[in-house]
């Protein structure tokens, strides 16, 4: 699987997860500077593992200590967009 992110996009103060104004972002990565919204943003667009990520935005290819905290959001973002597809079949 082949994902494509334009890490240069500018957020949109109406973001859904991270509103510039009030949030902000935490490194994951810091040898590849990947943030927490780029591996959310990755998920929406359908990354599923860490290889995935790994492909995609590069993290855990280096010294490998991020690796367990990109999964533990990965996971996170999983389950909350199974919670948002269960809320709108139900509305």
């Amino acid at each position: 699987m082949s994902l494509t992110l334009d890490r240069q996009v500018n957020i949109n103060e109406n973001d859904s997860y991270c509103n510039i104004w009030r949030q902000k972002y935490m490194y994951i990565c810091v040898c590849n500077a990947v943030t927490d919204r780029e591996i959310r943003q990755a998920a929406e667009l359908g990354a599923t593992s860490i290889e995935h990520l790994k492909d995609s935005l590069g993290v855990a290819t280096c010294c490998g200590t991020c690796e367990s905290c990109a999964i533990e959001i990965l996971q996170q973002e999983a389950s909350a967009y199974g919670s948002r597809k269960r809320a709108r079949q139900y509305a």
